[in-house]
């Protein structure tokens, strides 16, 4: 794939400066912006974390298990069970629990996080402030095979309320006041 996006931008490129900007200006425009893309997605492993930190960066790991804290704080836990010292992991602080959403379908699955690498007593982190940030095939494949809940629209008759003050059913009368139904008029 690098050697044809490569070729494609060399072929924009001699076309540009052959004098035909027509639509290869274009396609060597997004094909450079694909490439730039393509470097800006490099995934580091959680080991490499701490050479990356305050920068913007993709880290990619396999979630072990989430640790809840008391005051709301979740955990990805991203190192092994037998690992003694744990050097990356991910936060999801409390104010951002609606933003994020559920971290249960992350655990057990190998996932890329997208954020800013943190150093916090000789560790790092990424906090997580949107689900945006957090890349992860096998959650997508678990979303795909889950069955979509259909919404269902609720009734919208709603009784007019100063008619319903007026009708009883268990009165003897009719629920409108109608003139032809009063007495005067005889057959």
């Amino acid at each position: 794939m690098g050697l044809r996006r490569t070729s494609a931008i060399s072929a924009a490129l001699s076309a540009c400066t052959a004098g035909r900007m027509g639509g290869f200006l274009l396609a060597g425009v997004l094909a450079c912006s694909g490439v730039t893309a393509q470097a800006a997605r490099r995934c580091y492993s959680s080991a490499q974390a701490l050479h990356h930190l305050r920068h913007r960066t993709c880290i990619r790991a396999h979630v072990y298990r989430e640790i809840n804290l008391d005051d709301g704080t979740r955990i990805l836990d991203l190192c092994s069970p037998g690992a003694a010292d744990c050097e990356f992991a991910l936060v999801s602080l409390d104010r951002n629990r609606k933003s994020v959403g559920s971290l249960k379908q992350y655990v057990g699955s190998d996932i890329e996080v997208l954020g800013t690498v943190e150093p916090i007593r000789g560790r790092a982190e990424i906090v997580l402030r949107k689900a945006a940030q957090v890349r992860s095939r096998n959650a997508r494949e678990v979303a795909a095979a889950r069955p979509r809940e259909r919404r269902v629209k609720q009734d919208r008759f709603r009784a007019n309320p100063t008619l319903l003050k007026s009708f009883n059913a268990e009165q003897n009368r009719a629920p409108v006041s109608d003139p032809a139904f009063h007495g005067g008029y005889s057959n």
